[in-house]
């Protein structure tokens, strides 16, 4: 059983759960009606133990197996082999039978998962490894091509294969994951494979600028991308195919029952491999409709509507809503951009908030070799978001509030913030998250031009041009790199001096409500902003750092607030760097009158007040009057570099 427990039961009380398979693979979201439709099994897998006095630790059942799998218990005979969902057992090589019965499923019955096809015809430049010879040509006109996906590594070598030499010569200059990737191409009965590493300039120049400038085109109209999650590296290759064998499924016969290692969910092995941890392949992820992808344990197919695992039995026709229950697993690694391609009211405003709580904070986890890459990796993402309006500064998400109001205020997203301290990056400006390496979230509110007196980049001479003036000269311009603009901001708003204390909160969690422990509430200890409201209560928000510098002094706090929304701030820290001002990290100020906790990621910051001798209070009363902290603000114009 130690292959199925997972690191966080160690020491931990725990129980067998048993379960039908038909509830633990397709989960509850799909009707017990049509569950009962199709024979399965039972599952075994391991769980906490309730505690029987808080219940802080009960039973999590349908989903716990998902992290490391679960025993199958199946009679022999034909029960095993008419098994509608369940195990189902894989040999040591690629079933290609299968994957394309999974192709063929996709391309009859999924409207979102559509090939666009002619990738040389929208692709400027494009270059495709021909599977016949071993060369990298210039795709012919309309041709299918499948795309590649994985980590370099350190093997990864710099050069690109000549255009001419045998296909045996030529292929050997391939590292073994594009070789192996070659040999699926032929399989599937196609003959271009595009690899970034060989059908891209790697030398720093306009063809390269060019061709990353199309990484949406030309992963969006492969037919497929091979995506490689396992191994570290190009050398590790393709598990399943030639000489690279997959780890096979445990299983043994008591009597007349088969019990099975069900491996753990398609999305737990992805998420714990090198690929999905690298930069890059973020979007590699998101902008393919149709992925093939290769772990250690099995090949799995996922489309922007449905995902299959070699290793297990399911129908392929669920409904369009237990099909996207099914998908969500994926959403941190592999974002599903089936909406790219079609139109319905309120889609702008969904894809601005998935690329802000979602895209934009999972990829800044992720890792470069090339910090300055930061923007690069993710200028794919961007140009699909171009047709509902959204552009970007340095990576800065910007929008038109509404396409149709007469005032053209935009959006701009200034106030996100690091959770720990990260790595300065000056390639690009601190008021960006690309000039930072660390993740990030954007938890507060968009920042209008409307809610300050002026915001403006600051050009090369000295001119300004106004935030909305800039976005009006973009829009016209998609392809033009907005990493060209500015790095300079100018801001005319309010500031404050703010001062800190290193406050521990360790009573106050104590204290938390069972519920609050439960969904992960909690004050954070460390850094906090000063922000006396009243002689006998002060404000003692959390300062969220991007930097470790010295506050003995305190630093300028530059406040950004929604007019909308009193009593809810944003401070931006800054510190002087030369002639302009650096971003050094950011205060969230809650508009709630009651010392709460927060998860991480919540929309409302944790706040903490305290009395005139620093001791909590759980809420005070708040009157109309200007909180002491913000009776000495001034009104300044700064610049941000």
């Amino acid at each position: 059983m130690e292959f199925l427990k997972t690191g966080d039961l160690d020491g931990k009380h725990c129980h067998l759960q048993a379960l039908s398979s038909s509830l633990a693979i397709l989960g509850r979201e799909v009707r017990a009606s049509e569950r009962k439709e199709h024979s399965d099994c039972t599952v075994l897998f391991p769980v906490l133990k309730a505690k029987s006095d808080d219940k802080t630790e009960g039973q999590r059942i349908a989903k716990d197996w998902q992290d490391a799998g679960c025993l199958a218990l199946v009679k022999t005979g034909d029960h095993e082999r008419l098994l509608g969902i369940g195990p189902r057992q894989i040999s040591l090589s690629v079933n290609f039978s299968l994957i394309k019965s999974w192709l063929g499923h996709c391309t009859e019955h999924h409207e979102s998962c559509k090939i666009l096809s002619g990738g040389s015809d929208y692709v400027q430049g494009l270059r495709v490894i021909d599977c016949k010879s071993g060369n990298t040509i210039e795709a012919p006109a309309s041709c299918n091509y499948l795309a590649l996906s994985y980590v370099w590594g350190r093997s990864a070598q710099s050069q690109s294969p000549g255009d001419s030499g045998n296909s045996e010569r030529s292929a050997v200059k391939f590292p073994k994951v594009v070789r192996d990737a070659l040999e699926v191409t032929r399989s599937l009965k196609e003959r271009y494979l595009w690899v970034d590493q060989f059908c891209i300039d790697q030398n720093d120049g306009p063809l390269k600028s060019a061709q990353i400038a199309q990484m949406h085109e030309i992963y969006s109209r492969a037919c497929l991308t091979l995506v490689a999650a396992a191994g570290e590296n190009s050398s590790y290759g393709l598990p399943g195919i030639g000489t690279k064998r997959r780890l096979p499924m445990q299983h043994f016969i008591i009597d007349n029952i088969v019990i099975t290692q069900m491996r753990p969910h398609l999305s737990a092995q992805i998420s714990r491999s090198t690929w999905a941890g690298r930069g890059w392949t973020y979007q590699e992820g998101y902008l393919s409709p149709r992925r093939l992808i290769f772990t250690d344990h099995e090949v799995a197919y996922l489309c922007n509507t449905m995902h299959c695992a070699e290793t297990v039995k399911k129908p392929e026709t669920l409904s369009e809503s237990e099909k996207k229950a099914d998908t969500t697993n994926f959403l941190d690694i592999i974002p599903s951009a089936s909406g790219l391609h079609r139109t319905f009211d309120g889609l702008d405003n969904e894809r601005w908030h998935q690329l802000k709580q979602k895209q934009l904070p999972n990829y800044t986890r992720r890792k470069l070799t090339e910090s300055s890459d930061s923007v690069n990796a993710v200028f794919g993402l961007f140009r699909t978001l171009e047709s509902s309006g959204i552009r970007h500064i340095h990576g800065t998400p910007i929008r038109r509030v509404s396409p149709l109001a007469a005032s053209h205020w935009v959006e701009f997203c200034l106030t996100w913030h690091h959770e720990v301290v990260a790595k300065r990056c000056p390639t690009f400006p601190s008021w960006s998250w690309s000039g930072w390496v660390g993740g990030i979230r954007m938890s507060e509110p968009d920042i209008r031009d409307s809610d300050v007196r002026e915001i403006a980049l600051v050009k090369e001479y000295g001119d300004t041009i106004p935030l909305r003036d800039w976005f009006d000269n973009e829009m016209p311009c998609p392809n033009s790199p907005s990493t060209s603009a500015s790095q300079v901001l100018r801001i005319s708003a309010t500031t404050v001096w703010v001062s800190f204390e290193e406050k521990s909160w360790v009573d106050l969690n104590e204290k938390s409500s069972t519920q609050s422990q439960v969904v992960g509430m909690s004050f954070i200890d460390g850094t906090h902003a000063v922000l006396p409201i009243r002689e006998d209560i002060t404000a003692l928000p959390y300062a969220y750092m991007d930097e470790n510098v010295s506050l003995d002094g305190g630093a300028l706090g530059l406040i950004l607030q929604r007019k909308c929304q009193k009593w809810r701030y944003t401070i931006l820290l800054l510190k002087q760097n030369g002639d302009h001002y650096q971003r050094i990290g950011l205060v969230r100020v809650s508009s709630w009158n009651k010392t709460r906790a927060a998860a991480i990621g919540n929309s409302d910051p944790p706040m903490v007040y305290v009395n005139s001798e620093g001791i909590p209070v759980d809420e005070f009363t708040r009157s109309d009057e200007t909180p002491l902290w913000l009776q000495g603000a001034t009104e300044e114009t700064i610049t941000i570099s």
